[in-house]
């Protein structure tokens, strides 16, 4: 039995676009036809916004269908993989260590962690309310269980308030966890680094655009005020591991990792 992690661009969504763009395309042949038998300036019109409007419902179809393939976990050279293998190569942490994954979604991250360090402890949160039945949290533990792994526990929480003590873990990690919550996202980030213990790892990759962070200067000078260890703000689009075409197509554009140590 192979593990299911889902796919973030839904099977349904996928034919839903391909039938649209099927039914537009017939909906403009059959004008095209009407105009040719009898001419007339309302059959023009409908036909050249139909022609319009299928062109670009196409292009959209191929970019959600695009973008499914390149999120397919069933493929081991998705791009899905190669962010996660990313993040997991990025984690050098003690073999014993305690690590939190933070908003760990369909669990594969954390799962790929567990198997790193089967001698670790990993804790894996999310609220799991944005996934309807598609991800859960019973689903994370059936994938683990299927995978072999036995040294990970998932936990129904907030990632806006964590309910662990001050310095609990040895390593805090995250994928793609902040960019989708509302609120002051910096802060959350802060709440993430709370936990984390003196001398402890932190790695949150996610999509630190603008839009999503505005002020993300604020956060990395106020980390170095705070003394903490190489600090830095990898752009990871710029081939490693994701090449900046791709990002582009795919929406990932603005991926970077914050890494550094407490």
């Amino acid at each position: 039995m192979k593990p299911s992690y889902k796919n973030y661009i839904p099977k349904w969504l996928v034919i839903l676009m391909r039938v649209s763009s099927v039914a537009v395309s017939i909906e403009f042949l059959i004008y095209v036809i009407l105009i040719l038998i009898n001419y007339s300036k309302f059959n023009l019109l409908i036909a050249v916004t139909l022609g319009i409007g299928g062109y670009f419902l196409m292009l959209l179809t191929k970019k959600i269908i695009n973008m499914r393939n390149a999120f397919d976990y069933n493929n081991p050279n998705s791009i899905s993989w190669d962010i996660i293998n990313f993040v997991v190569d990025k984690l050098e942490i003690k073999e014993d260590a305690r690590i939190l994954d933070i908003g760990c979604g369909n669990g594969v991250l954390a799962i790929a962690i567990a198997k790193k360090y089967p001698n670790s402890k990993i804790i894996a949160v999310d609220n799991w309310k944005d996934f309807s039945k598609r991800v859960s949290k019973e689903k994370c533990e059936q994938n683990a269980k299927i995978e072999g792994v036995k040294n990970i526990e998932f936990i129904r929480a907030d990632i806006k308030k964590l309910d662990f003590t001050n310095e609990t873990f040895d390593a805090v990690i995250s994928n793609y966890a902040y960019y989708n919550i509302s609120g002051e996202r910096n802060i959350y980030l802060y709440e993430g680094l709370r936990v984390l213990k003196k001398g402890g790892i932190f790695l949150m990759h996610d999509l630190f655009l603008k839009i999503k962070f505005p002020h993300i200067e604020v956060l990395m000078d106020n980390i170095h005020t705070l003394e903490y260890e190489k600090v830095e703000l990898i752009d990871t689009t710029d081939g490693n591991p994701i090449s900046s075409g791709v990002s582009k197509k795919l929406m990932l554009n603005g991926s970077k990792l914050f890494f550094g140590k407490k």
